[in-house]
């Protein structure tokens, strides 16, 4: 037996008293069905909107879905959302209904819905309510449409890359009808916002099965971001890799941490290489300017997508320089830091390692990359200056020497941070005032 929260209880009771019927559903029980945590209960209820008003005046109110027959009743400091027994009209724009029809069964209601694992109900008193075989998808791992699979793609669109998605996250497969009218209505997904695609592609990249899933259903998120269709089934060509773009791509996503900007990147890392791609007298294939183009194309998708600004940033600079060489010393590695910043460093290191262990056995670097990563932590560990902020001069300390305000005083900073990250100089406050009055003059007098 489930045993729901007091406050699910409270407002099931209340409604149950008034001689309605009210059940729990949606996520809430798909969740708890599968050993998940529960991060909301949504119910649905044959009470009207007005009856739910008046059965829980007593209680603050949130009424922004009182259109689509939901009222939101905040109980013991939880907001649940409460929807009266509905039917959808049509969906005009691929995405909303015109209207809702109010019927009175569950089983009308439960038909409206997307997938059957998310159109079971639940109630204390008749258990799990069934009517579209969830139960038993969630048993076997299988992601299926209630009724129509098309039908339902194309009331709202939106549904084809939250299959996509609940197959990432979940590690289930879509049933071969739900899965034939995903790529039949792929192109639907056009009508929706970016924001929304956004969101599902971000759920997608950091599901536990995206590898398996980025293999199966790149066509389908090439349906709203094109420039991924040319690397499926793409042929490198080329002696240090053994895989297809698209099969490298997603090994390159899965290899990576759970972070939503590392497999962002992840994913967009090599976009640029078809059309980057040059082949030689021997029928190499050479990717000259990939890493520079691809963040160019990245940063126009993600803007398309309306991706945040941190992310795009980045996103951006991790592919700029995914490809980027860095000698496993210590000067390399201090300027590598210094450019970076470390939490962006020790990411770009991470994409470098994915990147590495999904191309042909024989070239793998993963030592390097660890030793650079060692070399990295002891100069954080020493202190190092790798940044203005950290050297023992500043502005006030050269306009203290008689010079007046200029761009030259930034710029000998600049000289003399460059000259401690590279190791020429010590920072020594000494030292540093004696190179910025050398600079100061020679400048001055070119």
């Amino acid at each position: 037996m489930w045993v729901l929260p007091e406050s699910v209880l409270k407002a099931i009771n209340i409604i149950e008293k008034s001689g309605h019927k009210v059940y729990v559903v949606g996520g809430c029980v798909r969740d708890h069905l599968m050993g998940r945590t529960i991060n909301d209960y949504d119910m649905t209820t044959s009470a009207s909107t007005e009856e739910l008003k008046e059965l829980f005046k007593e209680y603050t109110l949130i009424l922004a879905g009182e259109k689509h027959g939901t009222i939101t009743p905040v109980i013991d400091g939880e907001p649940f959302e409460i929807t009266t027994f509905r039917t959808d009209g049509e969906y005009s724009d691929g995405r909303h209904p015109e209207e809702v029809k109010f019927v009175t069964s569950f089983k009308e209601d439960a038909a409206r819905r997307d997938f059957t694992m998310n159109s079971i109900g639940y109630n204390p008193a008749e258990g799990y309510v069934d009517h579209y075989g969830g139960v038993e998808d969630i048993k076997n791992g299988v992601i299926r449409c209630v009724g129509d699979a098309e039908k339902r793609f194309d009331e709202d669109a939106l549904r084809i890359m939250r299959a996509v998605r609940f197959s990432s996250q979940l590690g289930y497969t879509l049933d071969e009808g739900t899965k034939k009218a995903a790529f039949v209505k792929a192109d639907n997904l056009k009508k929706i916002s970016g924001e929304r695609v956004f969101e599902e592609l971000k759920k997608t990249v950091m599901g536990k099965n995206c590898e398996e899933v980025l293999n199966e259903y790149m066509g389908i998120l090439a349906s709203v971001i094109p420039e991924l269709s040319e690397m499926i089934g793409y042929d490198q060509q080329n002696y240090h890799h053994n895989l297809t773009l698209s099969a490298h791509t997603a090994k390159v996503v899965a290899g990576l941490p759970e972070d939503e900007v590392l497999r962002l990147a992840g994913l967009f890392h090599d976009i640029a290489k078809p059309a980057c791609a040059t082949v030689d007298e021997n029928g190499v294939k050479h990717f000259k300017g990939h890493p520079a183009k691809g963040a160019e194309m990245a940063k126009a998708i993600l803007t398309d997508l309306r991706c945040d600004n941190k992310t795009l940033e980045d996103v951006y600079t991790l592919i700029k320089e995914h490809d980027s060489d860095i000698p496993a010393e210590e000067k390399s590695v201090r300027r590598k830091l210094a450019k970076l910043g470390e939490r962006l460093f020790f990411m770009l290191m991470d994409i470098k390692i994915a990147d590495n262990l999904a191309q042909a056995p024989g070239f793998l670097r993963v030592d390097k990359f660890e030793n650079i990563k060692d070399i990295a932590r002891e100069i954080i560990k020493r202190g190092d200056c790798l940044s203005l902020k950290k050297l023992n001069i500043d502005g006030k300390d050269i306009l203290s020497m008689g010079y007046s305000p200029s761009r030259k005083i930034g710029d000998c900073l600049e000289r003399l941070l460059e000259k401690v990250i590279d190791g020429d100089i010590p920072n020594d406050r000494e030292i540093l005032l004696r190179e910025a009055e050398e600079y100061m003059k020679t400048n001055q007098e070119a």
